[in-house]
């Protein structure tokens, strides 16, 4: 049901740019809050939170999604994407609204639409519209609103039947903007350059506060990892070069209190042993201690017979990164270790 859904938005996007060129089941009872987003809604439960570039025939977009799916009929969803601010320009905010509409219904197959109308959010236009499909059983109700370069859409999409009015009201109905629309469309989340070919060399984030140069130009996501300490949010950074291959960086801010009170080796360690578990690495062929600016970290290397990982970690303050390349069938070769992960720095 989540997957579908996520779906719908980044179709929405294409269909909506193309027309003008003719988390965890808690219980949360107040409202959940975007600073980034600019936005406030009641979901029903924690949403799960992920952003993905979405390619269109105007460039790569950024999607940001915050989910909560409280069955596997039943999920809760605001996205919100910055348009380029000259399309939004030269175009009518109507059409956009219209044409993700359309991206909707056309995703999810839904062929009979029961109700559109005009709406507005502080004198922003938007659009409400419930439709259902005859050759699946998706039900979806569905606003849009095009705040000066910025689409936000707030969703319900349950298999059977509608959802109830209740449930609308109680989610859709109440989202809210935190602040004057003319400041929003300047995205506060990470800054992320390369090269203006698109390779990933001299790839930068400025919220990571790193650079690397990257074989092409990666993916980046966030998500919410359960740990026993709490919460924490991972930033990833992926570029897969084949089926095979995979570039990644990934970073995540321990709670300085528990850094503290915590060996670094320790730490390393943990995450040293967390990365090969999770990737069923068994065979662990090299080790070493490393240092980065005077930080602390690791480099390593394994296998478990299909998949061979090399791997550098390192404790930066309170944040973790880790740099690694993933090949199935045989180690990276040691240039592209050394251009890859050899050219990992910090920066200010």
């Amino acid at each position: 049901m989540k997957k579908v859904l996520l779906l719908v938005t980044a179709l929405m996007f294409t269909v909506a740019i193309g027309s003008i060129n003719t988390a965890y089941a808690v219980v949360v009872n107040n409202p959940y809050t975007s600073e980034s987003g600019n936005f406030k809604i009641n979901f029903p439960g924690t949403p799960e939170v992920a952003n993905e570039k979405v390619p269109t025939e105007v460039g790569d977009i950024q999607m940001y999604t915050f989910m909560y799916e409280k069955s596997i009929t039943e999920a809760y969803m605001v996205a919100y994407s910055d348009y380029p601010s000259a399309l939004v320009e030269a175009s009518n905010p109507k059409d956009l609204l219209q044409g993700g509409k359309d991206g909707a219904l056309s995703s999810l197959a839904i062929d009979d639409l029961d109700e559109e109308k005009d709406i507005s959010i502080n004198g922003y236009p938007g659009l409400y519209f419930k439709g259902k499909s005859t050759s699946n059983t998706y039900h979806v109700v569905y606003e849009v609103y095009m705040v000066e370069n910025r689409l936000y859409q707030v969703a319900i999409l349950r298999d059977g039947t509608y959802p109830d009015n209740d449930n609308v009201k109680d989610f859709i109905k109440t989202f809210r903007l935190l602040k004057d629309p003319k400041s929003i469309g300047k995205s506060n989340h990470s800054t992320n350059t390369a090269d203006k070919g698109g390779t990933g060399k001299g790839y930068s984030s400025s919220d990571g506060k790193f650079k690397i140069d990257f074989p092409g130009a990666p993916k980046e996501a966030s998500e919410t990892v359960p740990t026993d300490v709490g919460d924490i949010e991972m930033t990833t950074f992926m570029y897969e070069k084949s089926l095979s291959e995979a570039y990644m960086v990934a970073y995540s801010d321990y709670p300085s209190a528990m850094v503290e009170a915590s060996n670094t080796n320790d730490l390393l360690d943990g995450g040293k042993n967390g990365a090969l578990s999770s990737l069923g690495i068994e065979n662990l062929e090299d080790e070493r201690d490393i240092t980065l600016k005077g930080n602390k970290g690791k480099a390593f290397k394994g296998n478990n017979g299909t998949y061979f990982v090399v791997y550098e970690i390192y404790l930066v303050k309170n944040r973790l990164y880790q740099i690694a390349i993933l090949k199935e069938g045989s180690y990276p070769t040691v240039t592209d270790v050394k251009s890859f992960i050899g050219s990992f720095q910090l920066t200010k």
